[in-house]
């Protein structure tokens, strides 16, 4: 018995051995060594990120609002930029703005020649839509009869070689009595020929004849007085003409007035009120023509300088009979 207690004692003991080992490792895994190192460094890592994400953003965007060629610009320049960018967007204006005038208004077609249809015209002396070669004509339809006048329209063009002319719309019906006003676009090709088309409506077809002054084959150009001297330099000789006549005490006290109304030119400023100088080019090739009036001992001396002599020449005696009117 006593070895069999002992036995079941050592047994038991054994089996508390055992189990007292088997029970040692399940002690061990709970340790909280592995997971507390593991949460300590993953929340320090976490804010770490986005804190080296966001330092580096802001920088980023402050140099993106300037361009660097800006900033090689303000160096450049001593910093400004306003200098630059005013001579780019606003360069000296070259094609002058006349002061208004009256501009003169002449007779196309007379209502008793053309069906009860009367048309005048005028040079309004803007640049065309069409073309820069070209003059911009208003022309007032009125019907001067009692019955409206059907289908008013440009019905042909009998147009010199070189020259071109857009017309105005059709016209469906004209009421008796109520002007329209109509634009036409004509390119005299530098040339003092009359614009030959016909006008059709209902009651007939009447050919007509725009005439186009000299003056108005031109265009006004403001120079300088450096630039008017360089360009008349230029065209002396065979391309100078001069015509001296009488003028009256009233007409030599407006020269620039009746010289403007006659002819599409810039008037230049001048220190002596006896010598007058008006600048201007063709509308076909932009050619200069220049002009210079000096008024002395009641008489004008006019001088043109331009390429093509016979519109310098249409020019001088235009400019005359303006000086020499009686107004």
């Amino acid at each position: 018995r006593s070895r069999s207690s002992s036995s079941s004692s050592s047994g038991s003991s054994s089996s508390s051995g055992s189990s007292s080992r088997s029970s040692t490792p399940p002690r061990k895994k709970p340790a909280p060594k592995k997971p507390a190192p593991k949460p300590a460094p993953k929340p320090a890592a976490k804010p770490a990120k986005p804190a080296s994400k966001t330092k580096p953003a802001a920088p980023k965007e402050e140099p993106s609002l300037i361009d660097v060629g800006d900033m090689e610009g303000f160096v450049e320049l001593g910093g400004g930029s306003e200098p630059p960018v005013v001579e780019e967007a606003a360069p000296p204006p070259r094609v002058s703005q006349q002061p208004a005038v009256d501009l003169a208004v002449r007779t196309l077609l007379h209502f008793a020649n053309g069906g009860g249809l009367n048309v005048d015209y005028c040079f309004t002396r803007t640049s065309s839509l069409i073309s820069d070669s070209m003059n911009t004509v208003r022309l007032t339809l009125c019907n001067m009869s009692d019955y409206p006048l059907q289908n008013v329209c440009v019905s042909k063009l009998m147009l010199e070689p070189g020259m071109d002319m857009r017309p105005f719309p059709d016209m469906p019906v004209l009421a008796p009595h109520n002007p329209q006003t109509v634009n036409i676009h004509v390119d005299f090709n530098m040339k003092t020929k009359d614009a030959k088309f016909e006008l059709s409506h209902d009651r007939g077809t009447y050919v007509v004849k725009l005439s186009p002054p000299a003056g108005e084959l031109l265009k006004a150009y403001d120079v300088s007085r450096a630039e008017f001297d360089a360009a008349a330099s230029k065209l002396g000789g065979m391309y100078e003409n001069s015509n001296t006549f009488a003028v009256s005490d009233a007409a030599a006290a407006a020269v620039p007035q009746r010289i403007v109304r006659c002819a599409n030119m810039h008037a230049l400023e001048s220190e002596d009120e006896n010598v007058h100088r008006f600048s201007g080019r063709t509308l076909t090739g932009e050619n200069p023509l220049l002009l210079t009036v000096k008024i002395a001992a009641g008489k004008a001396t006019c001088r043109c300088n331009c390429e093509s002599t016979v519109l310098a020449l249409r020019v001088l005696d235009e400019v005359k009979k303006a000086l020499m009117a009686a107004e």
